[in-house]
C-alpha cells in the first residue's frame, strides 16, 4: 500500500507536471520536469540532510558532520604515513600478519625507504608504472610503500590470477619493470597465450635485491650506502599512485588510473566518516588487486593504527580468521557481504558455548561492501553474536568503485534495521555521500529523478579517479562534465538505484543502461 508520503510527492510532481505543460506546450515529453523548482535545487547539490530509512517512510534527519580532519593539500600518502612513525614511536606496530608476525611503525618504514633507494636506481619516478605481483605478506606491504615512495605508482597484480589475464594487464600498462618472490618467478618465464612478458625486468625481492625480514642494514646498491629515509622525490597530488583493474564482470577489465590526491582524500574522508584513531587494529582480507585493499591498509597506516593482514588459510576458513581476530584483538572488520554471509553460516554450525566463546573480541565496527547488502544477513549477525559480553559492533553499509578511488557513501544501520520486526526490503541503502563528494540519481538526460523514482548512479568529487588506462573514448563516456558545477569530472556508474530520498538510496536490481 502506497503511504500518504509518497502520495503528496505524486500529486505534486503531477500539479509541477502541468504547470510545465501549460508554461510550455512545445516541449518534448521527455522534458517535462516533475520537481519542483526548491526539490530540484536539493537533489542537484547532491547534498544536504542526510536521511536514513528504517521503514517504508522517511523519518530520520542527520545533519552533515564537517571532516574534523580535512586533508593536507599536496600532500601524498605515503607521506601521512611518515607522519606517523614519527607521532607513534619506535615501539608502535604498524603491520602484522597472521598470529605472530609484525613490524613496528619505524621499522616498516626503514624496510620501504631501503627498497625506495633501490627502484630510484632502476629509474622509477613519478609517473612510472611498477607492477608487483606477491603473495599476501609483510613483503608486499614494504614494496607498495617504497614504490610510492620513489614516486611512481603500482600496479597490483594477484598471483592466483589466471596467466593470461596477469600478462594482459602487464603489457596494456607498458610495465618495464615487475617485483614479485622468487617462486612466482615461472609466471613470467614464458609467454602466455599470445602476450609475453619478456620486455619486463623481474626482481624477487626476496633473493634478487635483499631478503627483507632480515633487517639487513645498509644496503649498498650500485656503490653507494643507501640510508634508512625516504628518497628526495618531487611528488605532488597530481601525480599517479596506482592503477587497479576492474573485475571484468561487465566486459574487459580496464585500468584506473587514481592520484595522490584521489587516494589522500579518500583516506582521511573514510578516517573521519568510520572514526579510525591510533588504537585500532584493523583486519586486511582483501586482494591486493581490488580498491578495497587501499583503504584496508591506508586508512589504519595513516591514523598510526595497527594493521593485521590475514594469511590465504585464515581467510578460506572462518573460524581460523575469528580465531585470529580474538588473538589479534581486531577492532575494525571489513568484509564483502558474500564473504560476511560465510562467517555468519559458519559461527552457526558451532555449538553455542564455542560460539559465544569465539565471539568474545574487541571488534567495535563492521564495515561492508562491493556488493548489494541484503537485509537478512545483519539480522543473522545480530543473531549469532547474541549471548556474548562483548559489546555490540556498529554496521555500516558502504558504496563506491574502482573509478572512485573506492567508497563515496555510507549507511549506519540503526538498530530498528536489524530487528526481526523491520520490513523486508531488497537491500540496505547505500547512504549519504562522505565529505566533499556528490552522489546524484539522475535520468537519461541528466536530470534529477524524483523520490521513488529509479535512477542512474553519478558521483561527483575529489574522489573521481584521472582516467582508464590508455581508453580514452571510454574514459569520455565515463567521465561526464558535471551537469550541476561546472566543468568538473562526474562518473556515471552502470548501476541504477531507486530514489529514496535526496541522500539515501537503495541499491537496484534493474538492468543498467
Amino acid at each position: 500500500m502506497t503511504d500518504t508520503a509518497t502520495i503528496a510527492r505524486m500529486a505534486e510532481h503531477f500539479l509541477t507536471a502541468l504547470d510545465s505543460i501549460a508554461d510550455n506546450p512545445d516541449q518534448y515529453v521527455r522534458e517535462i520536469p516533475l520537481l519542483s523548482i526548491s526539490d530540484y535545487r536539493i537533489l542537484a547539490q547532491g547534498k544536504g540532510p542526510t536521511i536514513a530509512r528504517n521503514t517504508h517512510q522517511i523519518d530520520k534527519t542527520v545533519e552533515t558532520m564537517p571532516c574534523p580532519y580535512p586533508p593536507p593539500q599536496d600532500k601524498c600518502i605515503h607521506q601521512t604515513f611518515e607522519q606517523q612513525v614519527t607521532h607513534r614511536g619506535p615501539d608502535a606496530v604498524a603491520l602484522a600478519f597472521g598470529e605472530e608476525q609484525a613490524l613496528t611503525y619505524t621499522e616498516l618504514n626503514r624496510r620501504a625507504n631501503l627498497l625506495a633507494h633501490h627502484l630510484r636506481q632502476l629509474s622509477v619516478g613519478p609517473e612510472v608504472l611498477v607492477a608487483i605481483c606477491m603473495e599476501r605478506s609483510m613483503q608486499m606491504v614494504v614494496g607498495l610503500l617504497a614504490i610510492l615512495k620513489a614516486g611512481g605508482a603500482y600496479l597490483p597484480l594477484d598471483p592466483n590470477y589466471p596467466r593470461e589475464r596477469l600478462a594482459f594487464m602487464v603489457q596494456e600498462a607498458q610495465v618495464e619493470l615487475l617485483l614479485t618472490q622468487h617462486h612466482l618467478h615461472a609466471l613470467w618465464d614464458q609467454p602466455a597465450g599470445n602476450i609475453s612478458s619478456s620486455h619486463v625486468r623481474v626482481i624477487c625481492l626476496d633473493c634478487d635485491w635483499i631478503n627483507l625480514t632480515s633487517g639487513a642494514n645498509p644496503l649498498v646498491v650500485q656503490g653507494t650506502e643507501a640510508t634508512a629515509t625516504a628518497p628526495d622525490v618531487t611528488i605532488t597530488d597530481q601525480n599517479l599512485a596506482y592503477v587497479i583493474y576492474t573485475s571484468g564482470s561487465t566486459g574487459q577489465p580496464k585500468g584506473v588510473m587514481v592520484t595522490h590526491g584521489n587516494v589522500n582524500h579518500s583516506v582521511h574522508a573514510l578516517t573521519s566518516t568510520l572514526h579510525i584513531t591510533a588504537q585500532d587494529t584493523y583486519l586486511h582480507t582483501a586482494s591486493f588487486s581490488f580498491s578495497s585493499s587501499v583503504r584496508q591498509l591506508l586508512v589504519p597506516l595513516s591514523q598510526g593504527a595497527t594493521v593485521v593482514l590475514a594469511s590465504h588459510g585464515q581467510i578460506s576458513d572462518p573460524l581460523q580468521l575469528f580465531t585470529l581476530i580474538q588473538q589479534r584483538q581486531i577492532s575494525v572488520l571489513d568484509l564483502v557481504p558474500s564473504y560476511w554471509h560465510s562467517c555468519v553460516q559458519a559461527l552457526l554450525s558451532l555449538e553455542c558455548t564455542a560460539r559465544e566463546k569465539l565471539l568474545e573480541n574487541k571488534v567495535r565496527l563492521l564495515v561492508t561492501a562491493s556488493e548489494t547488502l541484503p537485509p537478512l544477513l545483519p539480522r543473522q549477525w545480530k543473531i549469532v553474536t547474541q549471548g556474548t559480553s562483548a559489546t555490540p559492533a556498529t554496521l555500516i553499509n558502504m558504496f563506491g568503485q574502482t573509478e572512485t578511488t573506492g567508497i563515496v557513501a555510507t549507511y549506519p544501520l540503526a538498530p530498528s534495521v536489524t530487528s526481526e520486526q523491520a520490513p523486508q526490503e531488497a537491500s540496505v541503502p547505500i547512504g549519504c555521500p562522505i565529505v566533499s563528494c556528490q552522489l546524484y540519481l539522475l535520468d537519461a538526460s541528466f536530470q534529477p529523478v524524483p523520490i521513488g523514482v529509479w535512477g542512474e548512479i553519478y558521483v561527483g568529487g575529489p574522489d573521481l579517479a584521472r582516467c582508464y588506462l590508455g581508453r580514452p573514448e571510454l574514459t569520455a563516456e565515463r567521465f561526464v562534465p558535471h551537469p550541476f558545477v561546472g566543468a568538473t569530472p562526474c562518473a556515471c556508474h552502470n548501476l541504477q538505484a531507486l530514489s529514496g530520498s535526496p541522500r539515501s538510496t537503495s541499491q537496484g536490481s534493474r538492468p543498467s543502461r
